[in-house]
């Protein structure tokens, strides 16, 4: 036997009742620019945070600037679009920051590849000097060796010569007048 209690019970489901008042209150207002210029906003900041990405901070700053200026002519999202104005802001600024940080560690950088680039040079030239130097003493030592050497030479060949010169003469008997008259 069914009684009302087990009515009641039966009434009751799960789901969501469709007659609360959050299904009849209408959905925000759409601002498809306020969104755009948030979202390029943030990222066009976060972005600028990485100094050497400053050119693409700049182009997303400046996008979350126009479409943030577009997005403020509606009455919707006004707040998430001065966000994304501000951001926009932020990210331009940010890459400005970064533009000229990049370009001071590529004037810094610049200087000190230049400063020893001329310090290889001074010491290449140096060695170069003490290389030549050494290389006309080695070359002055040699030089003087092998005229050393060849005195030497000459002085032993001349002796030699003489030597020979002094075996023949010996040998060769020449008649004397005294021989001849005999």
């Amino acid at each position: 036997m069914n009684t009302g209690s087990d009515d009641s019970q039966n009434s009751q489901s799960t789901g969501p009742d469709v007659t609360s008042p959050a299904v009849d209150r209408p959905l925000p207002e759409a601002n498809s620019w306020g969104v755009a210029a948030f979202v390029l906003g943030l990222i066009g900041a976060l972005v600028g945070l990485l100094i050497f990405l400053f050119p693409i901070a700049f182009v997303l700053g400046m996008l979350a600037l126009v479409f943030g200026l577009v997005g403020l002519r509606t009455r919707a999202r006004r707040r998430m679009t001065a966000a994304g104005v501000v951001l926009g802001g932020v990210a331009i600024i940010l890459s400005v920051v970064g533009g000229y940080v990049t370009l001071r560690v590529i004037d810094t950088v610049t200087e000190r590849i230049d400063r020893l680039d001329q310090d290889i040079e001074e010491v290449l030239d140096n060695a170069i000097t003490k290389f030549g130097r050494e290389l006309d003493m080695v070359v002055d030592d040699t030089s003087d060796k092998i005229v050393e050497e060849i005195d030497d030479i000459d002085d032993e060949v001349g002796r030699q010569i003489e030597e020979k010169i002094e075996e023949q003469v010996d040998r060769i008997d020449i008649p004397t007048r005294a021989d001849s008259e005999g």
